[in-house]
Parts: C-alpha cells; sequence; structure tokens
C-alpha cells in the first residue's frame, strides 16, 4: 500500500511539508485583517485597567477619609 503523504526531507525536524513563497504572501491580508481587531482589543483591555485603577483609588481614598 503506498504512503499517500511523504515527509518532505527539506522540511527540517518537525515540519511535515514546506509551503512556497507564495503560499506565504497569501497570509498578508489575513494578518492585516486582524490588525485592526486585535488593536481594538489591546486598546479596550487598557481602557478597562484604567478604570479599575481609577476605581481602587477612589475606594482606598474614601476608606482613608473614613478613618
Amino acid at each position: 500500500m503506498p504512503r499517500r503523504f511523504r515527509r518532505d526531507p527539506t522540511a527540517g525536524p518537525h515540519g511535515l511539508f514546506t509551503v512556497s513563497f507564495r503560499g506565504r504572501l497569501l497570509w498578508i491580508p489575513l494578518l492585516a485583517a486582524e490588525a485592526k481587531p486585535r488593536a481594538a482589543r489591546k486598546l479596550a483591555r487598557q481602557r478597562v485597567v484604567v478604570l479599575l485603577e481609577a476605581r481602587h483609588a477612589l475606594e482606598t481614598a474614601a476608606l482613608a477619609a473614613a478613618d
């Protein structure tokens, strides 16, 4: 029974196959499209952290004033 998938000897120690340069170029539009949502998520996380820090500072100040 013939093997359908042969390991590419030029693929390195863990690779099963190689990807051509043209095949790698196909990833560029995908990565570019993903950049905007990734930046938006990062900005949203930063906003949440700032809000949490502000709330913590207010609560600490309120507790200090109550004592």
